[in-house]
Order: structure tokens, then C-alpha cells, then sequence
């Protein structure tokens, strides 16, 4: 028997050319179109180049068997949110376990106790240099040179932050503390991924006329920290910040950043990011993958990823633009690219007719 051709013989899940590429046709096509239209034309995928470049669209590559468990998935809530602002700057959601008069009262108690004593304003850096991952991503151009534009909640500000809190758009903490501690121990490694979708006029940021989805996930709100956030600093198409509560202290930066591709100003744009945390001989640095629809960015993580509550990823998600939300899949695993890139083709023609829901959570419910 000869040796099979390269193109014949199957890869395992994690090598680079079983997963889609940004590659555009002569038309500007790209794999997301090649997989719709291959559907009613499939020679479509039968071009070399589309079949080279898009082997997840076009099924043209082949995946090795291995013996696997599928990771467990948790979610947030069991159905797509709408998120209108109910203050100036956004609204967060709290988890289950928090009420609205007990955030308030545990922020009171933090800005008593002289850290966040700066007439609301945000906290020093030099107080707990871990917070400067907050103050990195407020808009005010006298904290950092480069402010996160846009909207943003000052949580330091007890009054702002109770007038944020929507309390009909609560998600299922014990899901987040039961992916924490499978996180945990597997390493640290995860993968979080959801579908947004803006309204309108609205949901665009400033004279930009564009969409940029700005979402926090609070570890704790006083002090304000995070392990994730997205949102739009310097690249022009946004980008996924991590924060770590076990950085070198003589980084430059509070957090390493993935570029996002460009979402949608009228559609459902999927977000992931896929973290590895653990190193190996296979695997000698930690990476992080960010992915825009079927697009991906990848970058390696300066650090390992070190929560700041061990117990909660988040206890609480900042919205500061009206949206759309699916619910949030979390799994505590690292997902290769070609999954991630199926989860979302599996998907796609399922969320481009949903146009809903028309109403917030306190009306449905």
C-alpha cells in the first residue's frame, strides 16, 4: 500500500489545519458563506481553495478518532436575555446568591473602610495594584493612557452602582460555582461562549456607528475586579482583555489582550474565548484564543490565569449597551479551534431567524 496523501490523512482535533481560516474568495466570500450555499450548491466546497481553506465549513478534512468525554457545559440562564440599560451607563445582572441591598450596603462598607475613598471616582492603584485592571478599563483619560471607550459603570460610586443593578436579569450562580470548581481542577483552562445581537441606533457606540459588545464579568464589585471583560480600547475592532490575580508585579500591562473581529450592527454575532491555562511539553505557554463568528485570534498569555474569587468566575455581568444575550456557555476545558468553529456553524442559520425576545425578562416572567 502507498502512503496516503496529505490531504487524505485525518488530524487530530487540535492541529491548526482542521479549523477554518479568515480566507475570502476573489468575491469576498468567506467560509461562513461557503458552508450556507454549499447546502443548496455543494461542488461549492468542492474548489480546491475552499476546500483547503475552510475544512470545517466544507467537511473536507478529516478528524481523528480518539476516545473523549465531552466536557460538561454549564449556562447563565435558560434563555436569550434582552438587556436594556436601566441607568445612564449599563446595567448589571447579579447572580443568584447577591440581592441588590446587599451589594450596596458590602460597597458602602468597602468605600468606608478608606480603599475606595476618592469621592467615587475610582480607587488608587497604589492601594491594591490589582485594581488597575478596573481602572484600565473606565473611560477616563486622566486615570490611564488608554481608556476603554464607551460606557462603563463606576461601581466605587455606591449610589451609581445600585441605580445599575437590574434585578429581573439574575443568572444561575450555582452553575458558575460548579464550572469554577471543575475549572479549577482542570488546570484553570476554559472556554465561555455566547451569541449578542444589537438594537438598533442604540446599541451603537458614539459617533463610531458601529457595535462594539462591552461586557464585563465581575469576580467581585467591591472591589471591582474581573477575570474577563470585552470591549473597545485600541484595536479597532474591539478585543477580549484577561486580568490575572497572579501577574508578575513588574508587567508592564494589568492584562494581556486578544483582538475581536468585527461584530454585526444588525445580526447575531457569536463571541468565544478559549483559554489554556496548563503548560506542557505539547503545549509550553499558556494561549488564548478569542473568535468572532468563525474568525479567530490568538495570542500567548503572559501569565497563568489565577482567579480572583476561587469559587466565582463572576458574580455579576455588566452590560453597557443595549443587546441581545444567549445564554452563556461555560465549559471548563480548553476548546480547540475546529470545535468552536462547528459550535458556531451548528448554530448560525437557527439564530439568524431569531428576532427575539421583544420584551425584558420582568415582563416575561
Amino acid at each position: 500500500t502507498g502512503l496516503l496523501n496529505e490531504d487524505h490523512k485525518c488530524l487530530v482535533i487540535t492541529d491548526p489545519k482542521l479549523s477554518d481560516t479568515m480566507w475570502q474568495d476573489s468575491f469576498g466570500h468567506g467560509c461562513d458563506w461557503f458552508f450556507t450555499q454549499s447546502k443548496l450548491f455543494p461542488e461549492l466546497c468542492l474548489l480546491d481553495k475552499a476546500a483547503h481553506q475552510c475544512p470545517i465549513s466544507c467537511k473536507s478534512k478529516q478528524e481523528c478518532y480518539t476516545r473523549s468525554v465531552r466536557p460538561t457545559r454549564y449556562f447563565t440562564w435558560d434563555r436569550t436575555r434582552l438587556i436594556n440599560l436601566v441607568s445612564q451607563n449599563g446595567t448589571i445582572c447579579l447572580g443568584s446568591n447577591l440581592e441588590r441591598e446587599t451589594v450596596i450596603e458590602q460597597c458602602k462598607a468597602w468605600v468606608d473602610g478608606g480603599a475606595g475613598s476618592l469621592g467615587g471616582k475610582g480607587v488608587s492603584a497604589a492601594d491594591n495594584k490589582f485594581l488597575e485592571g478596573w481602572l484600565d478599563s473606565m473611560a477616563e483619560t486622566d486615570a490611564v493612557p488608554q481608556p476603554r471607550k464607551g460606557k462603563r459603570v463606576n461601581i466605587t460610586n455606591c449610589e451609581t452602582l445600585g441605580a445599575a443593578i437590574d434585578s429581573h436579569c439574575g443568572f444561575n450562580i450555582e452553575q458558575v460555582k460548579s464550572f469554577t470548581h471543575d475549572l479549577k481542577e482542570n488546570g484553570g483552562d476554559f472556554t465561555i461562549a455566547f451569541w449578542v445581537k444589537p438594537l438598533g441606533e442604540q446599541s451603537m457606540l458614539g459617533d463610531t456607528a458601529r457595535f462594539f459588545p462591552h461586557i464585563n464579568f465581575l469576580s467581585t464589585i467591591s472591589p471591582p475586579q474581573h477575570n474577563l471583560h470585552f470591549g473597545y480600547w485600541v484595536n479597532p475592532n474591539g478585543e477580549a482583555r484577561i486580568n490575572t490575580n497572579c501577574r508578575n508585579q513588574d508587567s508592564r500591562d494589568s492584562y494581556w489582550n486578544v483582538e475581536m473581529n468585527k461584530a454585526s450592527n444588525s445580526d447575531w454575532t457569536f463571541l468565544a474565548i478559549s483559554h489554556r491555562n496548563r503548560t506542557s511539553t505539547e503545549f509550553p505557554t499558556q494561549e488564548t484564543s478569542v473568535f468572532t463568528n468563525l474568525g479567530k485570534n490568538r495570542e500567548a498569555s503572559e501569565a497563568p490565569t489565577c482567579l480572583f474569587d476561587d469559587t466565582t468566575f463572576f458574580s455579576a455581568i455588566e452590560v453597557n449597551y443595549p443587546m441581545l444575550m444567549s445564554p452563556i456557555m461555560m465549559v471548563p476545558a480548553y476548546i480547540p479551534a475546529a470545535n468552536i468553529q462547528q459550535e458556531y456553524l451548528d448554530s448560525v442559520q437557527d439564530m439568524s431567524i431569531r428576532s427575539g425576545p421583544t420584551v425584558e425578562n420582568k415582563i416575561r416572567v
